[in-house]
């Protein structure tokens, strides 16, 4: 038997920042994760805002989805590269269960902080793959605004696939998803893709084999590439995380991590500083994101402490902060 997380069914969670203030009750951070379905609410209809501004409360669920645009990159031929920010308050457990192990396991665990390192419930708003190996095994498709839809045969979802797009109840007919098993319909240079999607206008997005947006290809051959480093996070597995985006113009967006996190003195805050630079090298803008944390309360964890984020500053020093109220 193992004590109960910090979060509980009853826990409020409310974030306020500088431009509004949100708040949603979250499940209890052992029954969220019975199952990637049952995180990830595939068994209702998906509410995917595309606007990269906005706050949003699911009808279905009151799951919370809160979005802000932290850059806008004007590209060649329309194909522009937005950097935005999104928190899901459905994603927020720092923890998972696993079912192979005998007697179940509960251990730190959160897709999105292995998908981005932002912090638990945050995400960069870039669609991306699920790959989950456990009990309840399957693919996922993360649109990058909130909805999430299971690969048709790939998880025992609820309701019917959707022959069209190849993704269980994905509402539109603008887009399929597809496999590329011999990883030759494209590549970035760093890795070649494994699965990829395709809107009716032709445009793809490309994700490598762990699931990560690896490249976007427009119908005229415009590219913006998606590169990764290896970093170990806070559930001490090593992940590939986004390190640089390169868009079609040849700008770049660099992405640094600090790692200290588990550092017991001291602590002030994990920084991520994220900077722009023009096609010919020059740093033009900074961003930076700084991480809170805290404790994690399962005693047999070797890892102590979750991450979640703190604020967000640019290079003029205006700061919006979320500030999180854990109540028992």
């Amino acid at each position: 038997q193992t004590t109960s997380p910090l979060l509980q069914a009853n826990n409020q969670v409310s974030i306020a920042s500088t431009s509004s203030s949100l708040s949603s009750k979250i499940d209890s951070a052992l029954d969220d994760t019975l199952a990637p379905q049952s995180l990830n609410q595939t068994n209702k209809q998906q509410y995917s805002d595309q606007d990269p501004d906005a706050e949003q409360v699911d009808p279905s669920s009151g799951s919370l989805n809160w979005k802000k645009n932290l850059l806008h990159l004007s590209g060649r031929d329309g194909m522009d590269l937005n950097l935005g920010l999104m928190y899901t308050s459905n994603q927020s457990s720092p923890y998972i269960r696993y079912y192979n192990a005998k007697p179940a396991q509960v251990v730190a665990s959160n897709y999105f902080v292995s998908r981005y390192n932002l912090g638990v419930g945050w995400s960069f708003q870039f669609p991306s793959v699920q790959i989950d190996l456990g009990k309840a095994a399957g693919i996922f498709y993360h649109d990058g605004h909130g909805g999430v839809y299971p690969v048709n045969g790939s998880s025992k979802a609820p309701s019917a696939p959707d022959m069209y797009s190849s993704l269980t109840g994905y509402p539109r007919k603008d887009m399929k998803f597809s496999d590329d098993f011999k990883g030759d319909q494209y590549t970035n240079g760093q890795e070649a893709s494994r699965y990829y999607t395709t809107d009716d206008a032709g445009n793809r997005n490309y994700f490598g084999y762990n699931g990560n947006l690896i490249g976007q290809l427009d119908r005229y051959g415009n590219e913006i590439k998606y590169l990764y480093e290896t970093k170990m996070i806070y559930d001490t597995q090593t992940r590939p995380i986004l390190s640089k985006i390169i868009d079609t113009v040849g700008r770049t967006i660099s992405f640094d991590y600090e790692d200290t996190l588990q550092t017991e003195q001291n602590f002030t805050g994990e920084k991520i500083t994220i900077t722009l630079h023009n096609p010919q090298g020059e740093s033009i803008r900074k961003l930076y994101l700084t991480k809170s944390r805290y404790e994690m309360n399962l005693g047999y964890l070797l890892q102590k402490y979750a991450p979640v984020l703190r604020s967000v500053t640019d290079s003029a020093g205006d700061e919006t902060t979320f500030n999180y109220d854990i109540q028992s």
